[in-house]
């Protein structure tokens, strides 16, 4: 089922979410990731995530995408949008995973610092992505 937010975001074009405050106070959250694309993300890159993103968070990096933390406003739109679920809260990342925190930070970070801007409409997926999925159980 779609949320609210999502139904929302789907609705809006990528110039109409650019209209959106892309910042958010980290004062009023008690973590500094919203939310964190982990390593499932890898090999897969599916941009499901991004089209229903109301604040374009999101970023491409090699073979994966992250979050950047102070732009995701913690909608949880993305989250069950990811068909091989690599999107997590913070607090719910799997213990494997927690190196992806501190990846999705820096690397966001990095693209965004470095002129790029954040990826807002679907592409296809990777070559290699049904067989990633399927590796992964889904």
């Amino acid at each position: 089922m779609v949320s609210k937010v999502a139904e929302a975001a789907q609705a809006c074009s990528p110039e109409e979410r650019s209209l959106v405050p892309r910042t958010v106070s980290l004062t009023k959250r008690k973590n500094i990731m919203p939310h964190v694309v982990t390593q499932k993300c890898v090999g897969c890159k599916f941009t499901d995530c991004v089209v229903v993103c109301p604040v374009a968070c999101f970023y491409e990096v090699e073979g994966q995408l992250v979050i950047h933390p102070e732009e995701c406003i913690d909608c949880m739109a993305c989250v069950d949008e990811c068909p091989v679920h690599a999107i997590y809260a913070e607090d719910d990342v799997p213990s494997e995973f927690q190196t992806d925190i501190e990846l999705n930070a820096s690397e966001s970070h990095r693209v965004k610092d470095s002129g790029g801007g954040p990826i807002e409409t679907k592409k296809d997926p990777l070559p290699t992505a049904d067989a990633r999925k399927a590796e992964l159980g889904y």
